[in-house]
């Protein structure tokens, strides 16, 4: 009875305990389901082990082609994701982005004043603030204007050629202009390197500096790579650079050039005879004027860098020539800067020997013609009369400074000889606030000194006018320029 009992007891127990693990799995199963419905998405859940567990043996079976799959809960107010604001998600991130563009905007700002402030001071500690700049700023709209900044200041080259290994683009190319300016040969290996770049700014760039480096090896490769390019910008480029050499043998470099039909090509030529130190730069400089009026501009710009007696004396012939105000403002501006200041004279007749000594018979020191401008020393204190187309005229004898017109262009310099009134004509440059540019007059234009000088055969004098002092010459100016050089002859025989 008791086993009985006892057996009795514990399939009851069993029972009740296999009810209670029914109910748990059933839940558990559910609670499955829904959580990988959340995290899977309804065809993870729907194709699921668990689902598989769960199905009643008793059941009828069916086929997938009848299942209906349940499809993904679409976005809306029944969804259970956390609503966003009123405003939609792009609009959000757009106002994010200027928030970030606008505070750039201010940081970029402040910055390009603290570069304009450095360098106002110009100062080593100014530089080196710079240089910080150039190479730690986060910006390179800032990083690019701290390389101007050294450039226009010429310091931190060590910086400059820092930024050229590790930067790019703008701030590369940017310093690479900044070396250039400075022109230093410690920049040698980068402009070698610049000339094989891909960037035509840069290749330009170190053309330029390759000139300016002033050594064997760039003026190499400026004869070699630089003037045989098929760029026109880059051959104007080395054509600036060779400028800096001054070689008399790259004079007829440059005047081939000049002849060229590339515009490109004639402003490089004439930015490298700008550069160029031999006297018979300042001619050719003048000669591209008369063949090309519409470079006057550059013409100016290159004969600006000629701070010698010589260019200015160019300068006065080129602002006696040229009959646009604002070139003409241009040269006055450099006059100015330079303070030449006194009186000048230009040459009105067809030519006036320069002599030794003040008085018609002494030996010529040279002889210039019509336009040239020679500085005026001094004047005699003692009247003069002389012989000049029939006619006995009175007037004093001028000491000049001039360009000697030696037929041999690298014997070319400054002469002083003495000049007869009537066959100049003077003018008075004067500082501001008085007349600026003031011509007086020596009376009529005379012919020569005396019956034995100077006297070309035929009636070309009888009427003379006023001529421009830059002439540009044609057929019948070569007639008269033989004419001239044999009369030459023979006054030299004469004496």
């Amino acid at each position: 009875m008791k086993f009985l009992l006892c057996l009795i007891l514990s399939i009851f127990t069993f029972s009740l305990y296999s009810k209670d693990n029914i109910k748990e799995n059933k839940e558990s199963n559910e609670n499955g389901k829904f959580s990988n419905f959340l995290k899977n998405g309804p065809e993870e859940v729907l194709y699921s082990e668990d689902d598989d567990d769960d199905v009643d043996e008793t059941s009828p079976k069916t086929s997938l082609n009848n299942v209906t799959v349940p499809t993904a809960p679409k976005s809306s107010k029944e969804t259970n994701a956390p609503k966003l604001p009123s405003d939609s998600v792009g609009d959000w991130k757009n106002s994010n982005e200027e928030i970030d563009t606008e505070a750039k905007r201010i940081e970029i700002e402040s910055s390009l004043k603290k570069l304009r402030e450095y360098s106002a001071r110009g100062n080593s500690s100014s530089i080196k603030q710079i240089s910080r700049i150039l190479l730690k700023h986060k910006y390179p709209e800032v990083r690019a204007e701290a390389a101007r900044s050294l450039g226009r200041l010429k310091s931190g080259l060590k910086y400059l050629h820092k930024a050229i290994e590790n930067d790019a683009y703008e701030v590369k190319q940017q310093a690479y202009r900044a070396i250039e300016g400075i022109g230093s040969r410690k920049s040698l290996k980068y402009f070698r390197a610049g000339i094989n770049s891909s960037d035509e700014d840069i290749r330009i760039s170190s053309f330029k500096g390759l000139g300016k480096s002033k050594t064997s090896q760039g003026r190499d490769l400026i004869l070699r790579y630089g003037l045989y390019s098929d760029n026109s910008k880059i051959i104007s480029a080395a054509l600036e650079g060779l400028g800096n050499y001054s070689r008399s043998e790259d004079l007829d470099v440059f005047r081939k050039f000049l002849q060229s039909d590339v515009i490109a090509l004639r402003s490089g030529a004439i930015a490298g005879l700008g550069n160029s130190k031999q006297n018979g730069s300042v001619d050719l400089l003048l000669t591209a004027y008369e063949n090309n009026p519409d470079l006057a501009p550059e013409v100016i710009i290159a004969l600006n860098q000629k701070t010698n007696l010589a260019g200015t004396l160019a300068l006065i012939k080129l602002l006696h020539a040229i009959k646009n105000e604002n070139y003409q403002n241009l040269i006055k501006k450099e006059l100015y800067r330079r303070k030449a200041f006194g009186q000048y004279a230009i040459v009105s007749n067809q030519l006036a020997s320069m002599r030794y000594s003040p008085r018609p018979n002494s030996k010529k020191v040279t002889i210039l013609r019509m336009g040239d401008v020679a500085k005026v020393k001094n004047i005699t204190s003692k009247y003069f009369k002389a012989k000049m187309n029939n006619q006995i005229v009175e007037d004093r004898y001028f000491q000049l400074l001039a360009v000697n017109r030696d037929t041999n262009q690298s014997k070319r310099s400054i002469v002083q000889g003495w000049v007869f009134g009537p066959k100049i004509e003077v003018i008075s440059l004067n500082n501001p606030g008085k007349e600026y540019y003031q011509k007086k007059g020596k009376g009529e234009n005379s012919e020569d000194e005396d019956s034995e000088d100077e006297i070309i055969p035929g009636d070309i004098f009888t009427k003379q006018q006023k001529q421009p002092a830059i002439k540009i010459e044609t057929k019948s100016d070569k007639v008269e320029k033989v004419e001239e050089k044999n009369q030459e002859l023979n006054d030299l025989e004469d004496e």
